[in-house]
């Protein structure tokens, strides 16, 4: 386990085919997201293969900086990696059990659309947060010095 912490690139490695395989049987094909007025629409599959390149691409930086043998800061990839995989795993998690006990009066749907909304804006906010500490991280790791 420790050389999973050590080596970060294996973690979001090891999480391409997880996601590829839960967007492959997944229940819902269509994944909706509601942004002010906007609608977008996006199936599952493609959704998951999205994610899985965005982890691929992480996994790459991660693993240039251990191939060059630069040295980052593990703080920052702690956070990093715990910002990225921890928002993800509670959007699916809030996705999972907020969605299942929606309301059924209309003034009580707004607000529980408010409230669903807001959770999503706080995590996501977290994992973009996440990914400034990634570039922040990999631009110390240039700057220092060898291992």
């Amino acid at each position: 386990m420790k050389k999973l912490f050590l080596k970060p690139y294996l973690i979001f490695w090891l999480l391409i085919p997880v996601l590829l395989i839960i967007g492959a049987v997944s229940e819902e094909k269509m994944l909706d997201f509601n942004i002010g007025y906007n609608y977008f629409v996006i199936s599952r599959l493609h959704f998951s293969i999205l994610l899985s390149l965005v982890m691929a691409i992480l996994g790459l930086g991660y693993w240039l900086m251990h191939f060059a043998k630069r040295r980052l800061n593990g703080w920052l990839t702690g956070l990093h990696t715990g910002f990225t995989l921890g928002g993800m795993f509670l959007i699916w998690l809030f996705s999972l059990f907020l969605r299942n006990s929606q309301p059924s009066t209309f003034l009580a749907d707004y607000e529980y659309n408010e409230k669903w909304y807001a959770a999503m804006l706080v995590l996501g906010f977290l994992i973009l947060v996440g990914q400034l500490l990634y570039v922040i991280n990999l631009l110390i790791g240039l700057v220092r010095k060898r291992e």
